[in-house]
């Protein structure tokens, strides 16, 4: 999402995050690293904001628990 990308410019994910695609609206970048704890962390600090598009085990991972925590305000 646009409204995010300023601050993942200046304060990237990761060392190895690069840009891959640039529209108006949206800007897609690539990290190379682990799924790990804190990579989810930073996903869910601005899920409104971030979509992951692989690979898949990650986004099955924000998927399951994404549901839990809608599961929680029902």
């Amino acid at each position: 999402d646009k409204t995010i990308w300023k601050y993942i410019e200046t304060k990237p994910i990761h060392g190895s995050q690069k840009v891959i695609e640039r529209k108006e609206d949206k800007t897609i970048i690539q990290i190379e690293l682990k799924i790990n704890y804190e990579l989810k962390s930073k996903i869910f600090s601005n899920m409104d904001k971030i979509k992951v598009l692989k690979p898949e085990i990650l986004i099955a991972q924000i998927k399951d628990i994404s549901e839990n925590v809608n599961s929680f305000y029902k």
